[in-house]
């Protein structure tokens, strides 16, 4: 199975050779899922690109995010259930 593309990635539009980093996913009703690229350079005269929204179907993995297993909180006390006073 092919790697999902999330978040953070980087992809290409295979169509246009768009290419940009992942912003936004969004899954619609019918199973559709639209990925939005955000391209990471300047256009000719220094100004921010516009963003384009895709199927995922029609971009392609170009890199992705590096995960690194980084731990976000550690082992926790277990929760003491207090009882109710009479």
């Amino acid at each position: 199975m092919p790697r999902v593309i999330t978040n953070g990635d980087m992809a290409r539009d295979t169509v246009s050779g768009f290419e940009g980093q992942v912003m936004c996913v969004s899954n619609w009703l019918y199973g559709c899922r639209r990925l939005t690229l955000y391209p990471t350079g300047l256009d000719e005269k220094g100004q921010p690109q516009n963003s384009y929204t895709f199927d995922e179907d029609q971009l392609e993995l170009v890199k992705p995010i590096k995960t690194e297993g980084t731990p976000t909180g550690g082992p926790q006390p277990e929760p003491v259930q207090r009882i109710d006073p009479e």
